[in-house]
């Protein structure tokens, strides 16, 4: 488990920048779709989903500041989220009020 917040807090520190009001940033992560037979379904069913997995990176100044921190796993709707590339890494920005749950 340490491994995996090792992980996430690389990609965190790795954003340079501080996101302003209401915005939240986000490093989109893979959505892994298995059987209960461990089949591997994640590309046909990726591309039907509404919501994808990302990791906070950046919270803007008014948003509120529970329950959502930095490193949190989250779901947001990939239909009101905007791409924003930064030293060659692709990122998401959208409106805090945009996120969905907390995985």
């Amino acid at each position: 488990m340490e491994q995996v917040s090792e992980e996430i807090q690389k990609i965190v520190e790795k954003f340079s920048g501080k996101a302003l009001n209401f915005v939240v940033v986000l490093k989109e992560i893979a959505n892994v779709n298995e059987t209960d037979s461990g089949l591997d379904v994640s590309s046909s069913v990726d591309k039907n989903e509404k919501y994808r997995k990302a990791i906070v990176v950046s919270i803007g100044s008014e948003c509120p500041k529970e329950p959502v921190k930095l490193g949190d796993t989250v779901m947001y709707d990939k239909h009101k989220a905007n791409p924003l590339t930064q030293n060659g890494v692709e990122y998401i920005t959208l409106f805090y009020a945009d996120l969905v749950l907390i995985v």
